[in-house]
């Protein structure tokens, strides 16, 4: 079994190199991380916390959330994440449908004597922010245009696919490879 320590300083490290301003809480053992978006939401909020069983979670949730009381909403949210989960087997979206609150995760297991490397952790760090930033128009447009999810994922896969591979570049720019 990999140590919980051990990987609780790799995300530190991780964290660290990408140049990121983070707090810890020593409660919940999360380091948190905020940053801006270039979408209708202010931020989101990433949580990264090492697994006592061996591994690490990365949790990215936006300043977003859906009106729990509104069954058509939350239909075509699920309806939504069923489709972009269907498309991506490594990061998950969800929803809590008491608190409306969205979120997507990876959630990294380590075999017994694998130890995840920073480079591992900044990696899925970079592409869980990639994955929302690309996909936070289908969730905008469902939730505020009243868009079918399929609609949603279309345009938001065919538009402005020169501003993706920018922001794509853009998030790896600091990402050390070396």
């Amino acid at each position: 079994m990999v140590e919980y320590g051990n990987i609780t300083t790799l995300i530190r490290a991780a964290l660290t190199r990408l140049n990121l301003q983070f707090n810890y809480d020593d409660e919940t053992n999360y380091y948190s991380v905020k940053l801006a978006t270039n979408s209708r939401f202010d931020s989101i909020e990433f949580l990264l916390r090492a697994i006592p069983a061996g591994g690490f979670l990365i949790s990215a949730r936006p300043e977003l959330a859906a009106d729990v009381g509104d069954r058509e909403l939350l239909r075509a949210l699920a309806e939504l994440i069923l489709r972009l989960n269907a498309q991506n087997k490594l990061m998950v979206f969800n929803v809590d449908f008491e608190s409306g609150r969205l979120r997507c995760e990876v959630n990294y297991p380590c075999c017994e004597g694998y130890v995840p490397s920073v480079y591992l952790i900044q990696a899925l760090f970079v592409t869980l922010r990639s994955l929302w930033e690309r996909c936070a128009p289908c969730f905008l447009s469902v939730m505020y245009d009243g868009k079918e999810p399929e609609i949603a994922i279309k345009d938001a896969l065919t538009n402005d696919r020169d501003d993706a591979r920018m922001n794509c570049k853009e998030n790896f720019q600091n990402f050390p490879c070396g």
